[in-house]
């Protein structure tokens, strides 16, 4: 392999249960009495919907325009809370990030998070010198794949990602996937089993989490 393609949330950094908890706090502004289950919120990851869907869908009565007030609110909360909790980097995550760079291999960084957010995240885990950031918040993953693989065999190239969504947009861009599973242990044993059966259902390689479990060496 010459090339990594990197997630972030879920599968550099132990990030989702911030995400969590700043989607209950904003649905607690429009309604205090509003509980968040983490049933619900794994529907939303694994369905692949916006932010902004994701509150049209709990909330059915809700305008277009409150859903994308909400949708920021969730943001700002998740910034409060990256600041005040700190995001922890996933066992092994940097390490082999650092290690894969020694090796020369290129290594770029695709997420939907904002861009504000994904900076202070890489910076904060000393990351801003191994990856190359690209965002996909105006096109779909798969589009970003195909642009970053334009001028390489796709056969070098490695995408790695905590989502069944990611997994596909992977092999929909023809290169293989890593699906990393450590991401979604917060949330328990069913949230973890849903997402190792859609993992599978991508046909690609699955590890538990990095260090003892997978190396540099795996992947060249």
């Amino acid at each position: 392999m010459r090339t990594v393609i990197w997630d972030l949330d879920g599968t550099i950094v132990n990030s989702v249960p911030l995400h969590y908890d700043a989607f209950a706090d904003a649905f607690r502004t429009y309604d205090g009495s509003f509980v968040l289950e983490k049933r619900q919120y794994l529907e939303f990851i694994l369905g692949d919907l916006s932010n902004e869907n994701f509150f049209k869908q709990q909330l059915p009565m809700i305008s277009d325009r409150k859903a994308a007030e909400l949708a920021e609110k969730k943001e700002c909360a998740f910034w409060n809370l990256m600041h005040d909790r700190r995001c922890e980097p996933l066992p092994g995550a940097i390490g082999l990030i650092q290690r894969l760079s020694d090796k020369g291999l290129d290594q770029f960084l695709v997420s939907a998070t904002p861009r504000r957010s994904v900076e202070y995240m890489v910076s904060s885990l000393g990351l801003s010198d191994y990856l190359t950031m690209l965002e996909t918040l105006s096109g779909s993953k798969a589009s970003t794949f195909r642009r970053i693989i334009a001028d390489k065999d796709p056969a070098t190239v490695v995408a790695v990602d905590d989502l069944p969504s990611g997994i596909r947009a992977a092999r929909h861009s023809g290169i293989h996937a890593i699906g990393v599973l450590a991401g979604m242990f917060w949330a328990g044993g069913e949230a973890t089993s849903r997402v190792r059966a859609g993992l599978k259902k991508g046909r690609c390689s699955r590890i538990p989490t990095f260090g003892r479990h997978f190396s540099a060496q795996a992947l060249l």
